[in-house]
């Protein structure tokens, strides 16, 4: 934890209570809800619920913390998360590598999973890369064959309908390593080989490659952020690209 006030890292072990806390490792997901807990996934130890407060004396300590794990009867589709999302109604969308969507209802704590070939229009593939959800309240989601849309109302369906993107939509490649929006309502994505823009409008694609400037075709899980401005960051395997999406 890197504490803004006094510019100093705390490890975890400095926190007052983790000693009592069940281990886990490999966090590759960290997400702030409303109620300023956080959300961790991990690779391998499943979705972590934790709340740290400061004591009397400013010093760190573990207010609440569970542990959910997937084969027991209620947890993700799988231990192994590599993205999360808010949503706008207690929910929360859960990237799991090799095992599907899953979405926790915060308010009845009921863990529900989309399968990929579940139903005609289910989900393109169950090894969820990345998450995204935009100002229209649609969920983006990336996996290793694909990317898909799923709306909101369609969302609160027993078998919604994923509105799904592959290369023969136009996209460079069907790895989806992580989404962003523009300003302008754009989405874009990062691939195995390059980058890529998509209308949600029209649902026409632009795709960019190492030769039009990329650090290199490939990209990085969750490797992506949006400055103040409006400029899009994505990192890959040589480093990474920044650019102004409107300017492109």
């Amino acid at each position: 934890i890197y504490d803004l006030g006094t510019k100093r890292i705390i490890s975890w072990q400095e926190v007052v209570g983790t000693a009592t806390l069940p281990f886990f490792g490999s966090v590759y997901a960290i997400l702030e809800d409303k109620e300023n807990s956080l959300w961790l996934g991990t690779s391998g130890h499943g979705l972590i619920h934790i709340k740290l407060e400061k004591n009397a004396e400013g010093i760190l300590k573990v207010g609440y913390f569970r542990q959910y794990l997937s084969g027991k009867q209620n947890g993700p589709a799988n231990d192994i998360i590599y993205a999360l999302s808010n949503g706008d109604d207690d929910r929360l969308w859960i990237a799991c590598r090799y095992g599907g969507l899953s979405v926790l209802d915060k308010k009845t704590g009921r863990f529900k999973t989309f399968k990929a070939f579940s139903s005609p229009n289910s989900l393109s593939n169950n090894d969820v890369l990345s998450l995204y959800k935009d100002k229209s309240k649609r969920l983006w989601i990336g996996t290793s064959y694909g990317l898909n849309m799923l709306s909101e109302e369609e969302s609160l369906k027993e078998n919604p309908i994923f509105k799904k993107f592959r290369m023969t939509d136009g996209l460079p490649n069907n790895t989806i390593h992580a989404i962003e929006e523009a300003n302008s309502g754009n989405i874009w994505v990062s691939t195995n080989k390059g980058l890529a823009r998509l209308n949600p409008v029209d649902g026409a694609i632009a795709s960019f490659r190492e030769s039009d400037g990329l650090q290199s075709n490939e990209f990085s899980d969750g490797a992506v952020w949006k400055s103040a401005s409006g400029a899009l960051y994505f990192g890959g395997i040589y480093g990474f690209n920044y650019f102004m999406p409107e300017r492109i």
